[in-house]
């Protein structure tokens, strides 16, 4: 089994035992009816549902650069501050190349977190 998490649809893995020929074995007799009723009790409250993805640990200060490939250019920059959501962050971009962005430089603005990458120690 690997580490990578298997993302399944509820909603068809419910229908599958209610309507499935291929699920009759399952739901012989009162105890497996039970099973069957807290199997999709605990589906339908979400207990099964894939965990949120972490968002990386990024503070005023640290040095990012962008993921999107559109911003490869902008190089690496500094964080200036976290938006109250913590879902944004402010980004200056002083070390932006400045032989590909010859029209400025790029604009101080908000960036989701989600869309930064950290760059620890002397990574260029």
């Amino acid at each position: 089994m690997t580490d990578k998490q298997r993302l399944i649809n509820a909603d068809k893995l419910i229908k599958w035992f209610a309507h499935s020929p291929d699920s009759d074995g399952f739901l012989e007799g009162s105890s497996c009816v039970n099973s069957f009723n807290s199997l999709t009790d605990a589906i339908s409250s979400g207990l099964f549902d894939p965990d949120p993805p972490q968002q990386p640990d990024i503070q005023p200060g640290d040095r990012v650069r962008h993921k999107h490939s559109s911003f490869k250019y902008y190089g690496i920059g500094r964080v200036k501050e976290i938006a109250a959501s913590g879902k944004r962050a402010y980004v200056e971009w002083p070390d932006y190349d400045r032989k590909k962005l010859l029209f400025g430089q790029p604009t101080p603005a908000y960036y989701l977190i989600s869309k930064l990458q950290k760059v620890t120690g002397d990574t260029p």
